[in-house]
């Protein structure tokens, strides 16, 4: 299991920590999404230059990865560190973790995923007021969500895939057959898939939902 956090660099809170299975782009924006419905929109992100975050293949560097690109579009700054001392307040709460974490799992008797964490919170709770500072300013950095910060829409993983004449596609080895209003208008037609994991997948044309079968 792979633990990853959001720390904040004012107060040395940890504002958000969740245990993934592997260090994964959908790991990482299940933890943003924890973290912009609790705390709002940060002014700025800094991270490694995992592949998550940054496209480090020679030629494509001025590519935006998924999480990048969900970043852009809530107007919030990515900052990937030069060296891992850059990132130095983040390894030592990590480092802090490894030993105090693992010892409240042995005592609260978690040996799973889903039981360390439900518990997270309760541990952030009290890590925070043992070991956090106040920042030198009273005000939140942190913006609120605009009701135009469509969370579903902005996380979704988005494809484009044509319409056959009986309005059908094949997705992920899956057929599945558009159902709209007017299906004359729809034959051969482009349409954009956007899936979550754990989700029924939504399609969409011109900005509109259409039901579908599969």
């Amino acid at each position: 299991m792979h633990l990853i956090a959001v720390l904040d660099n004012a107060t040395s809170h940890i504002c958000i920590a969740r245990f993934a299975p592997a260090e994964s782009t959908e790991g990482y924006l299940l933890l943003l999404e924890d973290q912009l419905k609790k705390h709002g929109k940060p002014l700025a992100l800094y991270t490694d230059k995992h592949s998550s975050f940054r496209v480090n293949q020679e030629g494509h560097k001025n590519r935006l990865t998924h999480f990048a690109q969900v970043l852009k579009d809530l107007d919030v700054e990515l900052i990937c560190a030069n060296s891992p001392q850059a990132k130095s307040r983040i390894e030592r709460a990590n480092g802090t973790l490894q030993d105090r974490l693992i010892k409240e799992m042995r005592l609260q008797g978690i040996s799973t995923i889903e039981e360390v964490n439900e518990y997270l919170p309760e541990f952030i709770e009290e890590s925070n007021s043992r070991f956090g500072k106040e920042a030198r300013e009273e005000e939140d950095a942190h913006r609120p969500l605009k009701k135009s910060d469509d969370l579903e829409w902005l996380f979704a993983h988005r494809s484009v895939h044509k319409l056959s004449k009986d309005l059908s596609f094949h997705y992920n080895k899956e057929r599945y057959q558009v159902q709209p209003n007017s299906p004359n208008r729809f034959r051969k037609i482009h349409i954009e898939i956007l899936e979550r994991p754990g989700k029924p997948i939504l399609i969409e044309s011109d900005g509109k939902s259409y039901p579908y079968t599969s």
